[in-house]
């Protein structure tokens, strides 16, 4: 890790955010969701992650701290070992307080006030599972073949898959008024959970462009 610029690691993001807040988050970030229940994120693990501003004594100290774990001998290294695996695991949770991201339509850059997303994370534990999965992908191997391959890798491996159920679904979003009447379709003919369920399914969907002219 000592000249990366960047990582890759796998993860499924969360954002904490009330129904009437909505809005302005997804015209940022698209037009679909699954709203979950947070009780249900607390009791998998997921985890509120650290914004972290790059000015901070607390950036400054945690950089320092981390070069030193990175170049420390092989010796020193397996000495600390679950030492830097803390530091490592925290840097996973960890990030910064604005910086650029692409538009909705991908055709800009603007800067963004990352805190605004209230994210939370879930990671799994790849170490307490049997597989040949690294937990970080370098940044040579940063490309659009590893990323698929170690999703579907990730698709094999039912314990490091992140479960819910019907009950845990709170809200289903979809764009336009036609895709809830297709996404209702899907459910029936692929008979997707038993009939009182859909019923309580179908009551969950919300359709942005209705939620947006509300808001």
């Amino acid at each position: 890790m000592k000249n990366w610029k960047k990582i890759a690691f796998p993860m499924s993001c969360f954002c904490d955010i009330h129904l009437n807040k909505l809005v302005p988050h997804m015209v940022n970030y698209g037009s679909y969701g699954i709203g979950l229940s947070k009780e249900w994120g607390i009791r998998q693990g997921i985890q509120p992650i650290h914004y972290i501003n790059k000015h901070s004594n607390l950036r400054k100290d945690f950089s320092i701290i981390l070069s030193k774990a990175i170049n420390d001998s092989p010796e020193k290294s397996d000495e600390n070992n679950d030492y830097n695996n803390y530091l490592l695991h925290d840097l996973l949770y960890m990030k910064p307080l604005d910086g650029e991201m692409p538009t909705n339509n991908h055709r800009e850059i603007a800067i963004r006030n990352f805190h605004d997303e209230k994210e939370w994370r879930y990671i799994p534990n790849i170490e307490q599972v049997e597989t040949e999965l690294p937990l970080i992908i370098s940044q040579e191997q940063m490309n659009p073949k590893s990323y698929f391959t170690y999703s579907q890798a990730i698709a094999q491996c039912p314990d490091l898959w992140l479960n819910f159920e019907f009950e845990h679904i709170k809200h289903i979003i979809v764009s336009k008024e036609s895709e809830r009447s297709e996404l209702i379709e899907f459910v029936v003919q692929n008979n997707i959970g038993e009939t009182y369920e859909q019923y309580i399914l179908f009551s969950k969907i919300i359709v942005f462009d209705e939620l947006r002219e509300d808001w």
